[in-house]
């Protein structure tokens, strides 16, 4: 039977019996793995010739025809020498590293062949195990993180390299890291597998402190999120990852635990996850706090930084004010030093070190009732300072002399601060404390003496004065009952029983000055002058008793204005006896004269000015005429003076007629007096000689009478 011998490339591949190739029992496999290619470099087919022989020896050979030739790529084929496990379940790679430490890889560990590619053609690309990003490390090629490389950089060695993230800890359950491995020829051939670390060496990793930054408001509470503290422990999770602040302002720190934020300075990155950290300062200087962060590994180092407070604004913290009298026995009319032991001011700012206020721009104010502060001399004043109250004898409460307790309010107000670096927070914070009656040790009240607020008499002789509240005012605090001051009036004048008879009651009641029952007429002829005592019963309070001594207050009384009304002249009543005022008889002797005396024609005047005189007027004479020096009848006249009478000039001639006894009209002028008169008269026995007005003065006031002749 003939024989079929194929050569290709100058070798026999085949060697069949005819009757094989007429069954079909003959197949032809190229897979070009010289990757044959044309001047253009396309694949080309491959170059064989057939060879028939027969039973006889004969043959015959021809090239053999390729009609068309397709070209196929193959896949990449991956090393299974390096197979990490000897299961039929395709290649698998692994490699060994120490944890935190670069591990080289290279063709022990990672190998793959592919005939129609080069190994620098052989891309590898490296992905988690689902295909996401790579976890549990990182790749690098030539020191830059990367997820692929190729078979001629595994090959070259020292090119690629892999370092854990330490996230594996070899406790129970945790798990190696594994990664989907691809290698691609570029034509489309693609091949996948799993690659696989195992550590020689497991070190626990430390903590670090990834955020840090504050940014803080005084007393303003805020969150504490991850932006602004955070930590990292690849091989620790988040509850076991523990923060730790001291420092001054580590109480600034809250914690949540489910009731609150209050304040814990241990909390856990779990917290920090779970919004349950705060953070509220309270203080004038930058807050300053250490973080330390541990995972509770013995085996690695704690995380320790100061707190970073980027920015801090104070705030003008509000002051307080107590006040303690608790110790002051205060008597009625008292005072007492303020001192920072009666007034405690405290400010965080003030208190601050060094102070970021002056003492001198702490202002008090207040209100008052029964007193008032002062200064040192005693003068009122209606704001004082801190250094005021920290000198201690520069400001006092002066009771104002009411006899019940004071209270007062006072309001200090810081007026803002400045820092030392020059920022001004001007807005003012201010406090206030009140001081009750019952709040100091003791008061004692006093017995003040009355006073007498109103003092004022305009006398005019001879009228009645009402005294009343217009002409006499009385204040005594401890006393409400107008009826328990009493009032007497005393004179040490030399009239002065003329002055006391003139009041209608010299000890009577303010009470009677209220009701105008005390009157005073006055009849003098000069400015009266008495004195007012006035005395109380003796009480402390208005609502008390009378318990304590009285007190009494005595002013002279103030004239305001006299006047002195210019009363009549007055005859001298010459017989004593007869009913009103009687000149004396004339013994007139017809045809002689009798000479006037002042046994018969006589007057007084109270007003009458010293160096003045008076004037007396005659008329309707009858039985004879008044002569003036002499007896002639030249000398005859109608008016005289009490200084003519006095001197012996006056006499009243007879002219011969009836001598019976007469009635005569006698007028009295005073000088300078208002006109008045009064007529006496009697039976006519006698001639009548009037005596009648004549003005030799200015003549105001004038009186009648009558003498005998």
């Amino acid at each position: 039977m003939p024989i079929v011998l194929l050569t290709l490339m100058g070798s026999p591949i085949l060697y069949s019996p005819l009757q094989d190739v007429i069954d079909g029992n003959v197949f032809f496999l190229f897979k070009n793995e010289a990757n044959l290619t044309d001047a253009g470099g396309n694949p080309i087919g491959p170059d064989f010739t057939i060879t028939v022989a027969d039973d006889d020896g004969a043959s015959v050979t021809e090239v053999g025809n390729v009609l068309n030739f397709t070209d196929k790529n193959d896949l990449p084929v991956l090393n299974d020498f390096i197979d990490s496990d000897a299961v039929t379940d395709g290649v698998q790679f692994e490699f060994e590293l120490k944890e935190g430490t670069p591990q080289p890889l290279n063709a022990g560990d990672i190998d793959a062949t592919d005939e129609e590619t080069s190994a620098s053609n052989l891309v590898y690309t490296v992905t988690d195990i689902n295909g996401g990003n790579v976890t549990g490390g990182t790749f690098f090629v030539a020191g830059v993180e990367t997820n692929t490389f190729t078979q001629a950089q595994l090959n070259a060695g020292n090119l690629v390299f892999f370092v854990d993230d330490g996230t594996f800890t070899g406790a129970a359950g945790d798990s190696l890291p594994a990664f989907k491995l691809t290698v691609d020829d570029g034509e489309g051939g693609v091949v996948e597998t799993t690659l696989t670390a195992t550590f020689t060496d497991v070190v626990a990793s430390a903590p670090v402190i990834t955020t840090n930054t504050f940014n803080i408001t005084e007393e303003s509470q805020f969150q504490v999120t991850t932006a602004i503290l955070d930590a990292e422990d690849i091989d620790t999770v988040d509850a076991d990852l523990t923060f730790t602040i001291t420092g001054d302002a580590s109480t600034a720190f809250l914690v949540d635990a489910g009731a609150g934020p209050v304040p814990n300075t241990t909390f856990t990155r779990e917290d920090l996850l779970n919004n349950k950290v705060f953070f509220n300062y309270e203080g004038e200087d930058t807050p300053e706090f250490t973080i330390t962060v541990s995972d509770g590994d013995a085996a690695s180092a704690d995380a320790t930084a100061a707190g970073n407070v980027r920015d801090y604004d104070p705030v003008n913290d509000t002051p307080t004010l107590a006040i303690n009298v608790g110790g002051v026995t205060l008597n009625e009319g008292g005072s007492f030093f303020i001192t920072d032991t009666i007034f405690t001011f405290t400010d965080a700012e003030f208190d601050a070190t060094p102070s970021l206020q002056d003492a001198e721009q702490i202002i008090y104010t207040y209100t008052a009732t029964n007193g008032f502060f002062a200064d040192a001399a005693g003068s009122q004043i209606n704001n004082f300072t801190h250094a005021d109250v920290l000198a201690g004898n520069v400001v006092q409460f002066i009771q104002d002399g009411t006899p019940a307790a004071p209270s007062f309010t006072v309001t200090v107000a810081d007026n803002g601060f400045t820092l030392s670096d020059g920022r001004a927070f001007p807005t003012s914070e201010s406090a206030t404390a009140t001081v009750l009656t019952t709040d100091f040790g003791a008061f004692n009240a006093t017995n003040d003496a009355p006073t007498i607020e109103l003092n004022q008499f305009s006398v005019v002789e001879g009228q009645p004065l009402t005294i009343n509240t217009s002409v006499l005012q009385i204040k005594d605090e401890e006393t409400l009952n107008s009826a328990n001051l009493t009032i007497e009036i005393t004179s040490a004048a030399a009239n002065s029983a003329e002055v006391l008879a003139a009041f209608s009651q010299t000890t009577f009641t303010y009470q009677d000055v209220v009701l105008g029952n005390v009157t005073f007429t006055y009849d003098g002829e000069v400015e009266p002058e008495f004195e007012i005592t006035v005395t109380d019963d003796g009480r402390l309070t208005p609502a008390g008793a009378p318990t304590a001594a009285t007190e009494s207050t005595t002013v002279a009384a103030n004239i305001l204005n006299f006047q002195n009304t210019n009363d009549a002249p007055v005859f001298v009543d010459q017989d004593g006896g007869t009913p009103g005022i009687q000149l004396g008889a004339i013994a007139v002797t017809e045809d002689s004269f009798v000479a006037i005396t002042t046994a018969i024609i006589s007057a007084t005047d109270v007003d009458l000015p010293v160096g003045a005189d008076l004037t007396y007027t005659v008329s309707n004479v009858v039985g004879g005429n008044f002569t003036l020096n002499g007896i002639e009848a030249a000398n005859i006249t109608t008016t005289f003076t009490q200084n003519d009478i006095e001197s012996g000039l006056v006499f009243f001639v007879n002219n011969g007629e009836n001598t019976d006894e007469v009635p005569v009209g006698v007028r009295l002028i005073p000088s300078a007096m208002t006109f008045k008169s009064v007529t006496m008269t009697r039976p006519t026995l006698r001639p009548l000689v009037v005596l009648a007005p004549l003005p030799q003065l200015m003549m105001r006031h004038q009186t009648w009478s009558t003498i005998l002749l």
